[in-house]
């Protein structure tokens, strides 16, 4: 967009305020959903934000801060609105790439916000909320009627997806019940891959069998990274997890990572 061009063109700030401002003016956030033209609000959210963190003039700064913090802020609050009518959405109906463009903009927003996200948005609430779309998925994939763990690559969508969210949720709140469910559901995952690997022979293994061996032991490995990051102690889960993944690595590792 414009303004980027002009920053790399190290034009002056006050050129670049400018055509922000007109932005500003032709767009309020108040009658125009920010959400509908998310990718330049989002681009001129950052860019006030810069010209804040460089100038000297204190009012100038208090100004940029309000102009910044509002067009974050209403993005921020769309992107809550719309996850959480993902979140009531069936399960035939949830599509990964559509909630991945939802968490992306809210990250940048709350980036943008930095210490000022409690007071810009329903804090509280939007960390409940990511919390939900983590206990979805999890129940999506422990659920013997979907039969999602018998497919590898969708687990390994959702492994992704849960990961992502819960980078968020980490810097907005502690989430101990979140953990062990989380928790729970990498064990789950964990095991069914075992029990999985446990049918094959080293003596009679086809290229198509190598290529589901990695396929499973990369889903252990997620699942390992994932339960290194969560908050609660879960030394059990974690062992339990590496116990598996070391153990089959060392059976099928010679045969199919080479």
């Amino acid at each position: 967009m414009l303004v980027q061009i002009m920053f790399n063109e190290k034009q002056s700030d006050e050129k670049i305020l400018g055509v922000l401002d007109k932005w500003y003016e032709e767009f309020p956030g108040e009658t125009i959903a920010y959400d509908a033209i998310r990718d330049n609000s989002t681009s001129i959210a950052a860019a006030y934000k810069i010209i804040h963190d460089r100038t000297s003039d204190k009012e100038k700064a208090t100004e940029l801060q309000e102009k910044y913090t509002a067009i974050a802020s209403a993005i921020a609050r769309d992107q809550f609105e719309h996850i959480k009518w993902y979140n009531g959405l069936r399960p035939q109906q949830r599509n990964e790439i559509l909630i991945y463009n939802r968490l992306n903009t809210l990250t940048q927003a709350l980036n943008i916000l930095g210490n000022s996200t409690v007071d810009a948005i329903p804090f509280e609430e939007l960390a409940n909320e990511l919390a939900k779309s983590i206990e979805i998925e999890c129940n999506a994939i422990t659920n013997e009627k979907t039969r999602i763990l018998g497919n590898k690559s969708i687990v390994d969508k959702k492994l992704q997806l849960i990961d992502y969210i819960y980078d968020i949720i980490g810097g907005l709140a502690e989430t101990p019940a979140l953990d062990n469910k989380i928790a729970t559901t990498l064990k789950q995952v964990c095991n069914y891959e075992n029990r999985r690997l446990k049918r094959y022979n080293v003596d009679r293994l086809t290229e198509k069998d190598a290529e589901e061996i990695i396929s499973s032991l990369q889903v252990i490995a997620s699942s390992y990274r994932m339960a290194n990051k969560l908050s609660v102690d879960n030394a059990p889960v974690l062992k339990d997890i590496k116990n598996i993944y070391d153990t089959n690595i060392e059976k099928y590792g010679p045969y199919v990572l080479n």
